[in-house]
């Protein structure tokens, strides 16, 4: 059997094409699935940073307000707390010894500022009679005002070894502002629930630094940006900036106490979002590694599902080749799957037909082969009979045109004689008689021209076109011929002098003896077109297309055969040219014909 052309065509394996496509799928998916996750996460995370920084900027704007309004009323929890200074102070004392009040006194001044008036004296316990009810609980404050406007809170506090009772009384002015040590305290409590605070800044409406919240101690001489404090003054609300090279960001908060306050001052709040950049960024690691395993293990399993399909496939194609190399008798292997086992029973059912064409075809082919050989043998013997009948029918040919052209030249002869003997009525039919005569020798060379035209077997070779056209010319000195020469070399035989021959004459039969006839020779991008052309009545377009053919006549009564202009077709086809018919004058057929043909050229 013969093999299938080999397909140079590279291929790629199927089960790499679904294994990647699988792939991408897997991948795609579980990527976008963790992209949404982590921007989810990413979200949360950040809004709850950003809830915690909006309690700590109100607790802080609330802070500040106290500090620009002063003391609104007696209400405990909008009081400066001295709770922890006095805790301190009492931690750090010697049971047995008599406690420094003056250090506590300087730290209260700190902090209620230097216009409070702060007293803080230590009784003996033993001197006062009701000391018992004093316990070691933490004292509650007493407060009351006066007239004046004046605050004034007082506390008894047991000292830890039991021996004494600090007694602290603190006087508040009318309209006392709260200091600044009064923030630091909020603001430490403030950090303590939200860690990212990092520091608290207070500017003036003009953007210079007041005060450090975080650093009391802080004098330095920053200012806000230009563009922030045009942006906090014109809309009159808060902004802030963050900056990614460090993880932190500032809000600006615009603080106004009311319209009996000073200029609204503007405090700055840093916060240091390290962590919740760490956080996120676990998160973002979290969800690769995750996304990356779920890449990891989807492959495995499409690499595992895509070798279990692939087997039976496998096993498939190698039986296909096996089949295809000739072995028709050899059957599919029987795989799981019922799609497989319909494909595999298709095979086989298609082997099975193919095996019964191949075998029929053999069959076929005998008897064909046997027909051939008969029909070959009819062939040579009925060619060998038509080759016999054809030798005869020219030899036959033969001896009726030497015959006729014998009858014919003696009845010329005889005829030309008789002419100058004769005169007036019958020298006329003589003429006639001469003119059939002459009209059946020129019958009897169209049929020798014709034969050697479908006979001739000559190789085509290098013709000088120039001789051949004065030879014909001089051989019809009864007709005025145009022509100027050329050197033309083009590929004919012998026979090429026949196709300006007819021409000649028959112009001379449709145009009479007054026809003039021009033959021009130029070169074309195709070879050599000649063009003949004479004055006479030329040929209506009705009859341009078929004028080449046997035995067309034109409309005129002329001596013409009707083989001229085929004879010269066939000849010009044979050289490898085509011929038309035009008129000399282009939309005038009255004007005379022009036949056009061309010829395959060599250099000269």
């Amino acid at each position: 059997m013969p093999s299938a052309p080999h397909n140079t065509r590279k291929y790629r394996p199927f089960l790499h094409t679904a294994m990647i496509s699988a792939f991408l799928i897997i991948s795609i998916t579980i990527g976008s699935l963790s992209a949404l996750s982590y921007l989810q996460v990413k979200d949360e995370i950040s809004g709850a940073y950003t809830d915690v920084m909006d309690q700590t900027d109100g607790m802080i704007r609330e802070a500040m307000v106290l500090v620009m309004g002063g003391w609104p009323s007696i209400d405990e929890e909008m009081y400066a707390d001295p709770t922890a200074i006095i805790e301190r102070h009492i931690i750090n004392a010697s049971g047995s010894s008599k406690p420094d009040t003056r250090t506590l006194e300087q730290q209260l001044g700190e902090l209620y500022g230097s216009s409070a008036e702060i007293s803080v004296d230590v009784v003996d316990v033993i001197d006062l009679p009701d000391a018992a009810k004093f316990g070691r609980v933490w004292p509650e404050w007493q407060e009351s005002s006066t007239n004046d406007g004046e605050i004034s809170r007082s506390a008894y506090i047991l000292m830890p070894g039991g021996m004494y009772l600090l007694s602290i009384q603190i006087r508040l002015p009318e309209d006392e502002k709260i200091p600044a040590l009064y923030q630091y305290y909020t603001v430490r409590r403030a950090q303590e629930i939200n860690p990212m605070l990092e520091s608290v800044r207070v500017f003036d409406s003009d953007g210079h630094f007041v005060m450090d919240f975080t650093e009391p101690r802080n004098s330095s001489d920053e200012t806000i940006p230009p563009t922030v404090l045009e942006e906090i003054l014109i809309t009159g609300s808060d902004t802030g900036t963050a900056d990614p090279a460090t993880h932190t960001t500032t809000r600006y908060l615009m603080i106004d106490a009311g319209p009996e306050s000073r200029e609204p001052w503007i405090v700055a709040v840093t916060y240091n979002l390290q962590k919740q950049y760490e956080e996120i960024n676990a998160v973002l690691m979290l969800n690769l590694a995750t996304c990356l395993l779920g890449i990891f293990f989807g492959a495995f399993v499409i690499l595992g599902l895509l070798r279990y399909i692939g087997r039976p496939i496998n096993a498939i194609v190698d039986d296909v080749e096996i089949i295809a190399r000739g072995d028709l008798d050899h059957r599919i292997r029987e795989t799981d799957g019922l799609e497989f086992s319909r494909l595999e029973q298709s095979i086989n059912l298609m082997v099975r037909h193919l095996k019964e064409t191949i075998e029929r075809l053999k069959e076929s082919e005998e008897t064909v082969r046997i027909y051939s050989g008969n029909l070959e043998g009819m062939v040579e013997k009925r060619t060998e009979q038509l080759q016999l009948a054809n030798e005869e029918v020219n030899l036959y040919i033969d001896i009726l045109l030497h015959d006729i052209n014998n009858a014919n030249t003696m009845t010329l002869a005889y005829l030309e004689l008789l002419k100058e003997d004769l005169s007036g009525e019958q020298r006329q039919y003589a003429e006639h008689a001469l003119q059939g005569a002459k009209k059946s020798v020129a019958i009897i060379k169209n049929v020798g021209t014709i034969r050697k035209t479908y006979e001739n077997e000559t190789a085509l070779r290098p013709i000088r076109l120039d001789p051949v056209i004065r030879e014909e010319i001089a051989r019809r000195p009864d007709i005025t011929i145009h022509y100027e020469g050329t050197g033309a070399v083009v590929l004919a035989d012998d026979l090429l002098g026949e196709v300006f021959a007819n021409l000649i004459i028959n112009s001379r039969n449709h145009g009479g003896a007054e026809t003039e006839v021009w033959i021009r020779v130029r070169k074309e991008e195709d070879g050599i077109e000649v063009i003949v052309e004479d004055n006479g009545p030329g040929i209506p377009d009705t009859l341009k297309p078929k004028v080449f053919e046997r035995f067309t006549r034109g409309q005129s009564r002329s001596p013409g055969t009707g083989l001229g202009l085929h004879i010269c077709r066939s000849l010009v086809t044979w050289y490898g040219g085509a011929i038309r018919a035009e008129d000399r004058l282009a939309g005038h057929p009255e004007g005379g014909a022009s036949i056009r043909f061309t010829l395959n050229d060599l250099p000269p």
